[in-house]
């Protein structure tokens, strides 16, 4: 359980196109103020012909503090800095947040972030779908570098188009944010839109 996207990608990706959403994610993730590891999210993150692969920092402390599963509430973008309150109340599955937040130690990683250009047997996230495309899924926990994920999407759906389906537990509005840093840096983005929006309810039947 915890905040989640969700996409659904061809088991093996056109390089050419697959390379120029790499050469972007790495852009946008440069530019953003969120420090990333690797997938354990201690070294650096990887971005590379084969695949784009990064987790949030372990040393992550210079963020807003939260303990728990957190989950964003209807308003929520932007990342609190060490300090702040981010928290505006107390959702089913856990405390809701108005801005990104790391755990109490300052750790901002969660679930490795990974799109291979062609999966391999030994991918945790992939599952082969009805439709021909491979579901993956990322759990953030709606810690900073749940921005940097959102806007890697974005990149890979403006790249691949109707083979590149995206779904998240957040809302539409939830990723404005990740459109406009896309907009801004690389001129595309605005007219991103989920395949769907899940549910809870949807994941409980799931498992």
């Amino acid at each position: 359980m915890g905040y989640t996207h969700y996409w659904y990608r061809p088991e093996i990706m056109e390089a050419d196109k697959f390379k120029l959403a790499v050469a972007d994610c790495k852009k946008l993730c440069d530019v953003l103020p969120i420090p990333l590891g690797d997938g354990c999210g201690e070294g650096e993150p990887e971005f590379s012909e084969d695949c784009v692969w990064f987790n949030g920092s372990v040393n992550s402390g210079s963020f807003a503090h939260c303990a728990g599963i957190t989950w964003p509430d209807d308003r929520a973008e932007g990342v609190g800095l060490a300090g702040e309150n981010v928290v505006s109340g107390e959702g089913c599955a856990g405390p809701l947040l108005i801005k990104r937040a790391v755990d109490l130690k300052g750790n901002g990683s969660c679930e490795t972030f990974g799109i291979l250009r062609n999966i391999r047997d030994d991918y945790p996230n992939a599952k082969a779908e009805e439709n021909g495309l491979f579901g993956c899924w990322c759990k953030t926990g709606f810690l900073p570098y749940d921005l940097n994920v959102q806007c890697c999407l974005i990149i890979f759906k403006h790249h691949f188009g109707s083979d590149f389906l995206v779904e998240s537990d957040g809302t539409s509005d939830q990723w404005w944010e990740a459109r406009e840093c896309c907009q801004y840096f690389l001129h595309y983005g605005l007219d991103f839109e989920l395949h769907v929006q899940r549910t809870e309810a949807e994941e409980s039947v799931e498992v």
